[in-house]
């Protein structure tokens, strides 16, 4: 056999010259720092669903002005005032780990349920929301809606669909034809045709060589019978036609002697002829009538779909008068009585599809029709109901933090003061690095507590070097304004977001945090060396203000320089996670008998990019190992540690004095 070359899986045998670019050296993709979490009571946020925010104004914006919320936004933004620490959190993410609900108001149309407005913030804040539903001065069939949150205004004025299209009958095949719309009938065109009984004659055949149905959905339409006065004898129909499959059908409907009206039992799709045989009559009327139309709107995209379904048919006009039909789902036609289209102009609207599109541009709420809405509401105002919000307990902080567990977060931040949930935060930073995203993170404890109550109760029960503990209070300037006292947490987070602020491995030692004064059951200068010991990261001050002493977790079981120092076990998880992301993409790859070698250079460069950027200080000593389908990488690094203490030695001797 001629030789060959394996080139991506193709066997070629043809000569040439064939190139493969192979730029997996440069795969893997940069890792992101800065990402701050805070898990907590947060009612105006849905219960368990992470919201992501950029900046203090987006976050602002989202919770309508919230004077708590922006307080978090300053803190988590702007948490310093020292040029060390460059910024604040790249991006916070809140997750509401309480229960709560959502408050809503529903608008009827004067029968039943129309519109129903749900407040876009959770919680007790949506009982706040003022809505009304008014009559447009200018225009009947247009409304005003205005909605009032804690002094703000939103107006919406004289919204309407106008026509959406109109729809007339005018070929001269049906002595009658009617249209409906509603959540039972859909788009309904019921016809009917009325022929003179003739008692002379016992075969009668409908003038009608084909009806034009274009479509009747499900199961067809049945054919409805009726004369204008009871006749004598049996008045006998023939329907010849097809069925809703298509296949040819033909059904004999009886109106009984001394009756008025009679409903066949066959769903016909098309008609195609219609007779009928009679021993009596004079000058009786026999009319018979079913569908044109009978149209599910499940079935069709949007309004245009229907409208060039029926404009199709002999005999009907379709007038498009909204140029968006196309973007209008097909139910959203309000609905329709039985009218006359025989040579009538009839409108058809879409007024409550417009309400709600109009009203879901609102910061303040988002509006639905109901699930069996058919017409625009009619006035009314009130104010939206049902907002609550349940305390968060251990469970709801559990399920919060779950939520967030794979997420491209780096730093966490408990909002609660109780120590079980802490102990839970310390479960999560091991369960966030099985799915690839190391981080840490920092908690608070109640205010007013002594060094020893913070050591007995939350550092020593602690003793991790995922999580970081504050005990003292903090003074800050609100946004609007206010100099309010915050509890431990609100340290944590400030510290937390500096910590954000910071190139990786930055120690926070002696950084400024954006505070007016601290408040504790300790001295910040005094006792910072207790404090240091106990495992809590704690507040001094100096001529200049207050600073963090030292950036401590609380991990005290030995002297362990990585694992108590929150800079140097950041460098450690910021190099597994960078390692981690360049190594990625070889994963699925076959093993071949360069992949070690190919594993160990990649590895080598991605440590030595890592010494480059500072992440850590040096590594040495990497092993590969291939054991099979899986590859084991080991090595020693040198994370970057904070410069705590420099020892000065003055040697006292005695220096002659040169002259």
């Amino acid at each position: 056999m001629p030789s060959s070359m394996n080139l991506n899986g193709l066997r070629l045998y043809r000569p040439g010259i064939y190139a493969v670019i192979d730029a997996s050296a440069l795969g893997g993709s940069g890792v992101s720092t800065g990402n701050v979490a805070v898990v907590g009571d947060f009612p105006l946020f849905k219960t368990m669903i992470p919201y992501t925010f950029s900046n203090a104004r987006a976050l602002s914006d989202w919770s309508l002005g919230d004077a708590g919320t922006q307080q978090i936004a300053k803190l988590a933004f702007s948490p310093s005032t020292d040029d060390r620490v460059a910024g604040g959190a790249a991006t916070l993410t809140l997750v509401n780990a309480g229960v709560n609900t959502v408050a809503s108001k529903t608008f009827s149309d004067g029968a039943a349920d129309s519109l129903v407005l749900k407040s876009r913030l959770w919680g007790n804040a949506g009982n706040r929301i003022f809505a009304e539903i008014a009559v447009n001065a200018a225009n009947a069939n247009a409304k005003d809606i205005i909605l009032k949150y804690n002094g703000q205004t939103e107006k919406f004025t004289a919204i309407e669909s106008g026509a959406v299209f109109t729809l007339t009958y005018d070929g001269g095949l049906l002595d009658g034809a009617k249209a409906t719309f509603d959540a039972n009938d859909k788009y309904k065109i019921v016809w009917e045709i009325n022929e003179a009984l003739v008692a002379s004659k016992t075969d009668e055949v409908f003038a009608v060589p084909k009806l034009p149905h274009a479509r009747c959905d499900s199961a067809g339409t049945t054919i409805t019978l009726s004369v204008s006065n009871a006749e004598q004898q049996d008045v006998v129909v023939t329907v010849t036609g097809k069925g809703a499959a298509g296949a040819a059908l033909t059904e004999n409907i009886t109106i009984p002697a001394g009756n008025l009206t009679a409903i066949g039992a066959s769903s016909f799709a098309e008609i195609t002829a219609l007779d009928y045989t009679t021993g009596a009559g004079g000058n009786e009327t026999l009319t018979v009538s079913g569908h044109a139309f009978n149209l599910d709107p499940a079935n069709f995209a949007n309004i245009k779909e229907v409208t060039d379904l029926i404009g199709g048919a002999a005999g009907f006009t379709v007038v498009e008068k909204n140029p968006r039909l196309g973007g209008i789902p097909a139910g959203e036609i309000d609905e329709l009585p039985e009218q006359g289209i025989g040579g009538a102009v009839k409108e058809w609207r879409a007024d409550l599809y417009e309400i709600v599109r109009a009203v879901n541009t609102s910061a303040f709420v988002s509006a639905e029709r109901t699930a069996s809405a058919t017409k625009p509401p009619v006035a009314g105002s009130g104010f939206l109901l049902g907002g609550t919000q349940a305390a968060a307990i251990l469970g709801g902080h559990t399920t919060a933090l779950a939520a967030v567990v794979a997420s491209d977060i780096q730093i966490v931040v408990s909002m609660s003061t109780d120590v079980g949930v802490h102990q839970a935060v310390v479960a999560h930073c091991n369960d966030a690095a099985l799915y690839g995203y190391e981080r840490c993170a920092w908690v608070g404890t109640p205010a007013s507590k002594t060094l020893t109550e913070v050591f007995d109760g939350y550092s020593s029960k602690l003793n991790t070097r995922h999580v970081a503990v504050c005990g003292q209070s903090i003074k800050v300037a609100a946004p609007d304004g206010s100099t309010p006292t915050l509890d431990p947490p609100y340290t944590a987070l400030t510290m937390a977001c500096m910590q954000a602020g910071t190139a990786v491995a930055t120690p926070l030692t002696r950084k400024r945090p954006a505070v007016l004064d601290v408040i504790g059951e300790w001295n910040g200068v005094l006792d910072a060396n207790e404090a240091i010991q106990k495992g809590i990261a704690s507040l001094s001050y100096d001529a200049l203000g207050w600073r963090i002493e030292r950036s401590v977790t609380s991990y005290m079981s030995d002297d362990n320089p990585i694992y108590s120092e929150v800079s140097a076990n950041e460098s450690v998880n910021t190099s597994v996670r960078t390692l981690r992301n360049r190594l990625n993409i070889e994963i699925g790859n076959p093993i071949l008998s360069s992949t070690s070698s190919a594993l160990k250079g990649f590895t080598q460069s991605s440590l030595e990019d890592q010494v480059r950027d500072g992440v850590i200080k040096a590594w040495q000593n990497l092993i590969i190992e291939d054991l099979g389908d899986t590859f084991s990488i080991s090595y020693e690094v040198a994370a970057v540690e904070p410069l705590n203490f420099i020892k000065i030695i003055a040697n006292v001797v005695r220096i002659a004095a040169s002259v």
